[in-house]
């Protein structure tokens, strides 16, 4: 029993060295096809299987190699424009008549002379305001005003009334009970006196109207106004010599569009580049391992049992591994 113990301590010492705990380590160990248990297994042990995925990498691979090919190139062509003369410029004239411009020459008909001229009188139209009706008091009515509320009365209490109803058995006969009627209430509207009526006066204002003048403004007077000149005229005719007038015509001129070949059809080499495509490829496949579960407890002896708990001490020791965490 002593050397049980020492052997549990050791390795929780052991444990403790290698600075992790017993979760963060995972004992697993391989499977086999067909295998219901794994082999090394001890009894109390909960063992369960586990996928490792396989890893992949990506791989390029070459669909087609670089090769030349030839593309034909189309001709190309261009326009030519010539222009040549079909008809010279040539002078042509034309005689123009002679023409008669007509006017007029003036002459004084009538001398300037002075004459007299009145000037009557100037008047203007002027508003002014005048009274129609003077100011004078008056009296009037003033009416009485008054306030108002509403009182609420009682004008019947709650009171019960009996009546008769048949009864339930079948005598015949009536049978009674009470009925309770609410109370009543009536809401009344009361007025009181403010203000009495009484007769009050008033000032009504003066009215007025407006009126127009002609209220003289200038006097008449004469004065001398000088009367111009009249002229008057006869008509008269002045010449204008014809000349010949002179017009060039231009040359006349056609044009020729031709076509004309620039480059002549052919065609040219021209390289197209490999073509690749990435593939994925595994890297590592996945395997099937057997896991023993953290939550297992291993049998322990009678002689253990019987001299303290085997929680005292924690799990012990087996073969062991760093816990690797997968994503």
């Amino acid at each position: 029993m002593l050397g049980k113990k020492r052997m549990v301590a050791a390795g929780l010492a052991l444990a403790a060295m290698m600075g992790a705990s017993a979760a963060d380590y995972v004992r697993e160990l391989p499977y086999l096809e067909g295998q219901a248990y794994p082999d090394g297994a001890q009894a109390g042990e909960e063992w369960c299987l586990y996928q490792y995925p396989p890893t992949y990498r990506t791989e390029r691979q070459m669909i087609r190699d670089a090769m030349v090919v030839r593309k034909p190139v189309a001709p190309q062509y261009g326009r030519e424009t010539n222009t040549y003369e079909c008809e010279p410029a040539y002078s042509v004239g034309q005689a123009v008549a002679t023409q008669w411009r007509s006017g007029a020459q003036g002459y004084v008909y009538r001398q300037a002379y002075n004459e007299l001229r009145v000037i009557p009188a100037r008047f203007e139209e002027r508003t002014r305001e005048v009274e129609v009706c003077p100011e004078y008091v008056e009296e009037y009515w003033e009416a009485a005003q008054f306030a108002s509320k509403t009182e609420t009365y009682l004008i019947c209490p709650e009171r019960k009334e009996m009546r008769s109803i048949p009864c339930n058995d079948g005598s015949g006969t009536l049978c009674y009970t009470f009925d309770v009627l609410p109370e009543q209430r009536q809401s009344v509207t009361i007025k009181t006196l403010v203000r009495d009526g009484e007769v009050r006066t008033r000032t009504v204002p003066a009215k007025y109207a407006t009126i127009v003048e002609s209220v003289l403004v200038a006097e008449a007077y004469t004065e001398q106004v000088a009367v111009a000149a009249v002229e008057r005229s006869y008509p008269v005719s002045v010449p204008a010599p014809g000349k010949v007038q002179v017009a060039r015509i231009p040359a006349k001129h056609f044009q020729v569009t031709s076509m004309t070949v620039e480059r002549e059809a052919t065609t040219i080499e021209d390289t197209l580049p490999a073509e690749y495509r990435d593939v994925q490829v595994i890297d590592q496949p996945g395997k099937t391992v057997w896991r023993l579960q953290h939550s297992y407890r291993p049998p322990v002896s009678q002689v253990i049992q019987a001299d303290t708990n085997i929680d005292d001490y924690g799990s012990v020791p087996g073969s062991v591994t760093p816990l690797r965490r997968f994503r």
